[in-house]
């Protein structure tokens, strides 16, 4: 042909015309939604060049205009762009849905582990060339191709495995793309050159299909997840039947010249479906991973021509050669295996590592198969049966301890311009060597550590024992410490093996318990010396003289490495930074400054059962054989990972937060058959991400990126606390608060500790999340290597403790450590990074399947270390109370994307001042000396002022300035909470996702002995029922002005009108359909206003229902000239009514400011009781109702701190009342009575 390929020339169309014309028409009756083709793709790669092809254009019209005409009418057609150009994407020739291709990884199949960068320009790509159509990637990759002369498929599988599609493509659906094709699903063989010349006869291109030929049979290796649907069609020629065997999971039928297979693959056997000269092998792709394909030569030919073999079974098969008849084959396994065979007809015997292997037809119909033996029993010694030797550790402390010896400590001085590092803490075993091999011990007592010691001291222990690992067997070895659970002690212990020391068991610190022996220290055939040193903490009169505290060891190891910066002076001495305990305890603003083994087994059998909790019911049983047999019993204790693999979709529940649904937990009980032993935990069923996405769409902040969490595909606002560890059963009283309170996350803070495991436990039943921050503080922590070596050891620890829990929402590298070397300006860099931005996120990457989401540290987000872009990360908004000490009455405008911080203190309850006050009435008042040592805050009197002085009265009664600081606090963090939700507007436009109050104990209950809940508690309560109203009110002033928009002004500034916004929030998945009812009340006449209205509340976000000026009562003819508007006396209240029932779903009043000018009225409040529940009528609108019980003992309240209005009454049920008389406060009679 004369004419030019892709091209307008007109030989050139005529030779594509009759082609398309038959392919449109067949396609078209098949065009969804009658048939299942979506779309047609017009050309592949085609692009507009003048240069090269001044009739591109001219082209691609002809192309669509003839599918068209010819029957493709209901789909769109489609291009692929060979790069992001917009070729195509509008004007002449423009297409119905553009794409372009990529292949981010290349085509480096040598290295596979080698990745390339995640691809950055898909967002911008898409917004530049057609951002009004859906992200669409026709033809991204899914494998890569080979040369000749390359590296084999194998190693290109690798390099865009598993791995890389799970990166990847999420990525990918990340960046906002909804379209993906993927090139590609199967390659097959490059007939005639077809595919492509510089290929050779495979074109597998590493895809999810592998191609094999044996004995002119075609083998096809098909695998999917366990349990997803596949429907696969394989190309044959003249098929006149197909045959299934195996696992009838699948199944096979024949179409024209094709054969059609789908279905699910078996986990228990392979599925083969036979036709003419091809066998397809179905599997699931965790049985997949033991099935290999060795080349039959020494050299191992990457010829495509090379012959190969198809092994099932074996855990890796290293070398495969034929010799006459027989195929040897080299390999490892981990239990007697049954192996598979497909090998060419001239096989007739195998060896496996050198043993003849007995075969036999495979019943599958797929080759032979034979069995082949598992690695040798290996015997560990049992340590609690060895013969162990003891002597105290700390001799030096005996009164007769003979010290003649020593060198006299006396040098005061040194040529050394820096001070020597005094770090090196050892103990007498240590110092003198018995921990090492071959010391004489003969003059030693027999005790051993699993009998422990019974008072304050350190203990070393010895003993030895023998190893004979069986040849060829390669099997990592370790120790386990298990503590008893009749015990509750704190102990710490030190590990040597053969004299190397390289473990560190800390009882009440890090959850370690088991210590792998690393490869080169053990003599695997011979005698091996273990020591352990127990020092115990729980005894009186502990010699902490000579075990240096933890104050001691900081401040020696800050002297050789230097002191840093670590927080204000609030946060206690800097050297904190270098040992790994609770931070608060060197004091925080809110706390007190002052320095604050086991048996080993195994067994040959394991079980796995999984339950629903508290239901006898089982979902699953298995039990498997381990290859460890005939120990008796009492052998030493292994640890077996990865022995069970389910899949268990459509068995089991999801787990959800409060809220959005129910907390369904299973058991998951391993028992080791051999002794009874059982291991139980509790497990739920959940998926969680944090979404870190661009806005389209900006705020007043700008438009930036998400960041949000998406629970089981449905983001949800977060309202939270963070706590300090305290025991069991006030951990249950203080979360089911939490609960009750709407709460559904809990921040564990960087400060304080890692909780015990019955924190979760508790979490997981109530429905709460968890963000638990590793142990980082407002500091510049060190990272010399043996640091970062014990953070790594930590972190790992509590990965692997807290990993299972469904509670767990995300891990966060540290509290506040970016955020401080921007407050202060003189740090240049943080030498930790390597452990926020590297180690820790490798952890939690590597311990947890799928990753759990991880953030560097609270707040992050800003470029460089600027942690407060409102528009990226979380922020921590200390600029109201602290910092700029800013309105509260701005918190609407002082957000962020996520506001993990913020808050206000209060004074708690009375009887709590008076408890600790403990009859002392000279510190009875609010500035005393006593006060200052319950808020350690810097200069809080002053913040305390500011705060006060703008919208409450002064007042020199104790017991009133008590509540106006309650109701201060109340205010402000509810107006947060409001606001912030208010943001909370749909998907793509989530802007403040949720708070985090400082310290719980401090801010929202009165004390943690009795929990006294605040007003607060109830205030954020409401804000955060699934269904909540909320009002803003605007104040104009008569000129610019620098005052809160929500107050009146009387004196510089006159305000001379209002406005008012009103919105609804709904954080269930269903549109409500409801009644707006505003009503108005006047504090100085008796005038009143109400309005009705339909409204719709959409789902999961906030919904603006009103924008109007604010209704007040019209001027007195004296009050003309009065500029003032009257609307300062106005409350205005909204309800979100019930449509069926009338009843109120959510209410909120809002109250003229600042409150120092209100002059309230008598509310003429009625309280009625009926049994346990209480009825609040008023005949004037009531602020701030808080209601209590007179006499001793607690109450507790289901709602409290109440704004009541006329034609209203509330219900509130209390608990406690038994004949006690109801006590009121209110504003305008602050002490209760």
């Amino acid at each position: 042909m004369a004419a030019v390929a892709r091209t307008n020339q007109t030989e050139y169309v005529n030779a594509w015309q009759s082609y398309v014309r038959d392919f449109a028409q067949i396609t078209g009756k098949y065009q969804y939604p009658a048939g299942p083709v979506i779309g047609v793709q017009s050309e592949n790669e085609f692009y507009i060049s003048q240069q090269m092809n001044p009739t591109s254009t001219e082209a691609m019209i002809l192309l669509e205009n003839a599918l068209r005409s010819n029957g493709v009418t209901k789909i769109p057609i489609t291009a692929n762009d060979v790069y992001p150009s917009g070729d195509f994407a509008a004007g002449p020739g423009e297409v119905d849905l553009y794409g372009f291709d990529a292949y981010p990884n290349g085509f480096d199949c040598a290295n596979p582990s080698q990745w390339s960068e995640l691809p950055n320009y898909f967002v911008s790509a898409h917004e530049s060339s057609a951002p009004w159509a859906p992200m669409y990637l026709p033809e991204y990759q899914g494998g890569a191709l080979d040369s000749w002369a390359g590296d084999g498929y194998d190693l290109c599988e690798q390099l865009t495995g598993p791995e890389f599609a799970n990166v990847f493509y999420k990525s990918n659906v990340a960046f906002g793309s909804t379209a993906m094709s993927f090139y590609m699903i199967f390659g097959g063989t490059n007939w005639g050159n077809i595919a492509y010349p510089g290929v050779y006869t495979s074109y597998d291109y590493g895809g999810v299909m592998t191609h094999l030929t044996l004995d002119d049979i075609d083998y096809i290796v098909l695998y999917v997840l366990p349990g997803q649907y596949f429907e696969a069609v394989v190309l044959g020629s003249a098929i006149s039947a197909s045959k299934v065997t195996g696992a009838l999971s699948v199944s096979a039928r024949i179409v024209k010249n094709t054969v059609v297979i789908s279905g699910t693959p078996s986990t228990k056997s392979p599925s083969l479906v036979r036709f003419g000269n091809t066998a397809v092998i179905i599997l699931d792709k965790f049985t997949a991973t033991s099935f290999w394909n060795p080349r039959l030569s020494a050299t191992y030919d990457l010829s495509p021509d090379s012959p190969s073999v198809l092994i099932g079974g074996p855990y890796l098969v290293r070398n495969a050669t034929v010799s006459g008849s027989t195929l040897n084959l080299v390999g490892d396994t981990n239990a007697t295996t049954t192996l598979t065979i497909v090998a060419p007809r001239l096989v007739k015997s195998v060896t496996w590592n050198g043993d003849i292997v007995n075969i036999s037809a495979s019943p599958l119909g797929l080759g032979v198969v034979g069995i082949v033996p598992g690695p040798d029993a290996l015997l560990l010694p049992n340590l609690r049966t060895s013969l162990w030797k003891s002597m105290d550790s700390l001799p030096e402390v005996n009164p007769n301890f003979d010290d003649s010896t020593w060198v006299t400590a006396d040098k005061t001085s040194t040529a050394r311009q820096q001070k020597p590092y005094s770090g090196k803490f050892v103990l007498y075993a240590d110092e003198y060597g018995a921990v090492l091999p071959g010391y004489d011990d003969s003059e030693w007592g027999s005790s051993t550590p699993f009998e422990g010691v019974s008072k304050a001291g350190v203990s070393v222990y010895r003993t030895s024992f023998e190893l004979n690992v069986p040849p060829g067997v390669d099997t990592s070895l370790a120790l386990q410490f298990t503590r008893s659970p009749a015990s509750d002690s704190e102990y710490r212990s030190l590990i040597y093996v053969n004299g190397w020391q390289f473990g560190k068991f800390i009882s009440n610190f890090g959850p370690q318990t088991i210590f792998p022996v690393p490869e080169g220290i053990l003599n695997h055939h011979g005698q091996n010396q273990i020591a352990v040193t127990l020092w115990s903490l729980i005894a009186q009169n502990l010699l902490l003289l000579h075990f240096k505290s933890a104050k001691w060891i900081a401040k020696a190891l800050e002297a050789h490495f230097g002191k840093v910066r670590a927080g204000s002076v609030n946060l206690g001495d800097p050297s904190r930074v270098y040992a790994r305990k609770a931070q608060y305890d060197w004091r925080w603003d809110w706390a007190i400054d002052i320095d604050i083994s086991g048996a080993i087994d195994e067994s040959d059998a394991i079980r796995c059962v999984l339950r629903k909790s508290g239901n006898e019911g089982i979902i699953r049983d298995e039990t498997i054989q381990v290859p460890f047999t005939d120990r008796d019993e009492d052998s030493s204790k292994l640890t077996l990972e990865g022995l069970f693999d389910w899949n268990l979709d459509g068995e089991v529940s999801m787990w959800w937060p409060i809220g959005y649904g129910q907390q369904d937990l299973y058991d998951v009980e391993i028992t080791l058959l051999s002794k009874v032993n059982i291991e139980k935990k509790t497990v739920g069923f959940r998926h969680v991400s944090l979404v870190q996405v661009p806005l389209e769409i900006g705020d007043r902040h700008g438009t930036g990126t998400t960041f949000l969490f998406e629970v089981n595909g449905v983001r949800m606002f977060m309202g939270d606390n963070f706590l300090t560890t305290i025991t069991p059963e006030r951990y249950r009283a203080w979360l089911t608060l939490l609960r009750d309170g709407n709460q559904n996350m809990v921040r564990l803070w960087g400060g304080g500790v890692y909780e015990p495991d019955i924190f979760y436990d508790i979490c997981d039943e109530l429905g709460i999340l968890v963000w638990q921050d590793f142990q980082f503080a407002c500091g510049v922590y060190p990272a010399h290597e043996d640091f970062v070596a014990n953070v790594k050891a930590e972190a790992e620890d509590n990965v692997k403790r807290l990993r299972h829990h469904p509670c767990m929402a995300l891990f966060c590298g540290n509290n506040e450590d970016y955020q401080q070397v921007l407050q202060w300006g003189d740090v240049p860099d943080l030498p930790a990074r390597i452990l926020y931005e590297n180690v820790l996120p490798e952890v939690v990457k590597t311990l947890t399947n799928p990753p759990m989401p991880y953030h560097p540290g609270s707040p992050y987000g800003g470029q460089g270390y600027d942690t407060a872009d409102p528009t990226v990360g979380d922020i921590h908004q200390w600029d109201i109370w602290a910092g700029r000490e800013r309105p509260w009455q701005n918190y609407g405008i002082m957000g962020g994307r996520f506001v993990s911080e913020f808050g206000i203190p209060a004074f708690p309850d009375i009887r709590t001042v008076d408890y600790w006050l403990d009859g002392n009435q000279s510190e009875r008042w609010a500035q005393s000396k006593l006060m200052a040592q319950h808020n350690r805050a810097g200069a809080h009197e002053r913040r305390f002022a500011v705060v006060m002085n703008e919208n409450f009265r002064l007042t020199g009664d104790f017991e009133t300035h008590i509540y106006n600081t309650q109701i201060m606090q109340s205010e402000a963090i509810s107006l947060a909470y409001r606001m912030w939700r208010r943001e909370w507007r749909g998907k793509g436009k989530e802007y403040v996702l949720r708070w985090c109050s400082r310290v719980a104990a401090q801010r929202l209950l009165a004390r943690n002995i009795v929990l006294r809940p605040k007003p607060v508690y109830y205030t954020i309560a409401r804000e955060l029922k699934p269904i909540s109203v909320g009002i803003f009110r605007t104040v104009v002033k008569n000129r610019d002005n620098d005052r809160p928009l929500q107050f009146y002004e009387f004196g510089a500034f006159q305000s001379i009108s209002a406005s008012i916004e009103v919105w609804g929030t709904n954080s269930t998945l269903k549109a409500q359909a409801l009644t707006l009812e505003l009503r108005c009340f006047d504090l100085q006449s008796d005038w009143t206003y109400a309005q009705t209205q339909q409204v719709t509340l959409y789902p999961n976000q906030s919904t603006e229902l009103l924008d109007i000026p604010c209704p007040c009562p019209p001027r007195k003819e004296v009050e003309i000239d009065n500029c003032t508007t009257t609307s300062h006396s106005v409350i205005v209240q909204v309800r979100l009514l019930d449509t069926d029932t009338s009843e109120a779903v959510a209410r909120y009043v809002d109250w003229p400011q600042p409150y120092r000018y209100i002059d309230f009225p008598d509310p003429e409040l009625k309280l009625a009781i009926d049994g346990e529940q209480v009825t609040v009528t008023v005949g004037k609108p009531i602020k701030a109702l808080v209601l209590s019980l007179d006499g001793e003992g607690e109450s507790q309240w289901n709602d409290n701190a109440l704004d009541v209005v006329p034609g209203d009454p509330q219900v509130v049920t209390v608990r406690g009342l038994a004949g006690r008389n109801l006590r009121a406060a209110y504003m305008g009679k602050e002490k209760p009575t």
